[in-house]
């Protein structure tokens, strides 16, 4: 099974390559007190998801932005801060997903009217989740 990182990277290669603007937030990763502190004060937020896309939805423009976090395809457990924080964008008027796999994310942005490729089965060389 494909890691979450490369399934988000595959994402984000579709995203960039039709020149949409998107970012991620590297919540994930092991810190010291000294660097989590830090990370804090430069606004490191429990819960933000993983991929924020900036250039509206071209079948919903009136759309502030969307959001996706990224889980496992098999095993990926939902986190409640994470719920919480997609619930929060979405009563601001964001686009909002959690997907177990890049499939998922993709079939959600071409909902939106993103002009992205869906993909098949993982190929047998993508980095494996331990």
């Amino acid at each position: 099974m494909p890691s979450e990182s490369w399934e988000q990277g595959q994402v984000v290669k579709q995203l960039k390559c039709q020149g949409y603007l998107c970012a991620s937030i590297p919540n994930e990763g092991r810190r010291t007190a000294v660097g989590l502190a830090e990370a804090k004060r430069r606004g490191l937020t429990t819960g933000a998801p993983d991929l924020l896309v900036f250039t509206p939805p071209p079948l919903k423009p009136w759309t502030r932005g969307v959001a996706i976090e990224f889980k496992k395809k098999k095993g990926g457990k939902e986190d409640p801060d994470q719920l919480a924080f997609l619930a929060a964008l979405t009563a601001i008027g964001w686009e909002t997903c959690l997907a177990h796999g890049a499939a998922e994310a993709l079939d959600f942005l071409a909902k939106l009217g993103y002009a992205v490729a869906t993909y098949g089965p993982s190929p047998s060389g993508a980095p494996q989740d331990a």
